[in-house]
């Protein structure tokens, strides 16, 4: 990411509860600082997982809760349970984005732009399903 600052780049970091261990934060700490910089490179990070819980661990939570405040644009998917309470303490949630997260419809979400929050509706091609491959229920 910081080779070439005019380049482009983006960070993707699938099933990020891989790098969440409370006895080694480094991961964490190396996430964060990679957030914190990456627009000075003309870069991006996107941290993809299940759960906000897992980033709010005690002994983690101040790398992990930055890792959740710092972006601008957010993507929240179907949830319940603590998660569902953890994301909407975090989040300010209204009732109504938390029926929608609730509901865990396939393709619906919640997406944060700065202050602004929208329900969003990703329809994907039936064409393309082929390139995510047959784990995760499918």
């Amino acid at each position: 990411m910081s080779n070439n600052r005019g380049e482009r780049v983006l960070l993707v970091c699938d099933e990020a509860y891989l790098m969440i261990d409370p006895q080694v934060p480094q991961s964490l700490a190396f996430l964060r600082n990679v957030e914190k910089r990456s627009r000075k490179y003309e870069s991006a990070l996107a941290i993809i997982s299940h759960s906000v819980v897992d980033f709010l661990a005690p002994e983690i939570k101040m790398y992990g809760q930055a890792l959740l405040d710092i972006p601008c644009y957010k993507i929240l998917m179907g949830c319940d349970g603590k998660n569902l309470q953890e994301t909407t303490d975090l989040y300010n949630l209204t009732d109504a984005e938390q029926e929608l997260l609730e509901s865990k419809r396939r393709g619906h979400a919640l997406f944060l732009v700065g202050s602004k929050r929208l329900h969003v509706n990703f329809e994907i091609p039936a064409y393309k399903f082929a390139y995510m491959g047959k784990a995760g229920g499918r």
